[in-house]
């Protein structure tokens, strides 16, 4: 796939694995807990580094009613203390929620956000993490894994 795109027969963003089965889906099933595997939709752009990890759900999934308020505090909560962690546009639709996401919006950084966006109406919610799958992806997390281990500060040696 990378000499396709490198030789340009391939668009500058795709998605690809419409198959819907891909070599990394027993890890993630497995080290996610889950008992059936995730839907997995991996792109490529033509872009250095960075990543959109897409999460798209119905309001029918939850065991209780929920609000795009309460998943945007359950994960902010989560992450309060994780200083490489932040979250997007606090409120669905308002002023400040992005209308585009670029994935490469955090290259070089160790960094991640997380957005929740919702539609009431249909009551579907689509929730975003940003990255870069080079740093916070790959190598970025390696280091905060061993700082971790070392009982260090988390963020040391990274860029956030």
């Amino acid at each position: 796939m990378i000499g396709a795109h490198d030789s340009g027969e391939l668009a500058p963003q795709f998605s690809y694995g419409t198959s819907l089965s891909h070599k990394h889906l027993a890890e993630m099933t497995h080290y996610a807990g889950l008992t059936t595997p995730p839907i997995f939709m991996p792109s490529v752009g033509d872009f250095y580094a960075g990543m959109l990890v897409h999460l798209p759900l119905h309001a029918d999934q939850f065991a209780c009613a929920v609000k795009a308020n309460q998943l945007y505090q359950l994960y902010a909560d989560w992450y309060a203390a994780a200083p490489l962690v932040r979250m997007g546009a606090a409120r669905a639709n308002d002023e400040n929620t992005p209308k585009t996401l670029a994935a490469d919006a955090l290259a070089d950084t160790d960094s991640m956000e997380i957005f929740v966006f919702s539609d009431a109406k249909s009551q579907q919610f689509w929730l975003v993490a940003r990255l870069d799958n080079l740093g916070k992806g790959a190598s970025g997390a390696a280091v905060q894994n061993m700082n971790i281990a070392l009982g260090i500060d988390e963020s040391v040696s990274l860029a956030a």
